[in-house]
């Protein structure tokens, strides 16, 4: 997979968030500019050991695992982490995660496997 392909996981989750939130009869329509910086992104090489993910939305950010979007560190929003945990259900959000992070492992391996590297 490619930063596209990630890219185009980021415009999944806003237009998900936006729509339940024009669904929502209370939803304040001037809350959703924070969403125009919503960030997905996978460290292979992070803490975790497990598949994950981090979401950005502003200042705040969150790590869910990729099987079962359980929290892992930091925080979002109560709605941020119910629109989150509810979009990784839908479809194949999860499946796209999951070889989004096989494909940075990968890339990981070769980096590290390059013979005479002395950069």
């Amino acid at each position: 997979m490619t930063e596209r392909e990630i890219f185009q996981l980021e415009e999944l989750l806003k237009e998900y968030i936006l729509d339940e939130i024009a669904r929502d009869s209370a939803g304040d329509a001037s809350d959703t500019n924070k969403y125009k910086n919503l960030r997905i992104s996978i460290d292979s090489a992070g803490v975790f050991k497990e598949p994950n993910f981090k979401i950005q939305i502003g200042m705040l950010e969150a790590i869910y695992t990729i099987e079962d979007c359980l929290k892992l560190s930091g925080a979002l929003a109560t709605d941020d982490e119910t629109y989150v945990r509810e979009w990784h259900k839908k479809g194949s959000n999860r499946e796209l995660l999951r070889m989004y992070w096989q494909s940075e492992n990968i890339k990981k391996e070769r980096i590290l496997i390059t013979p005479f590297d002395l950069s």
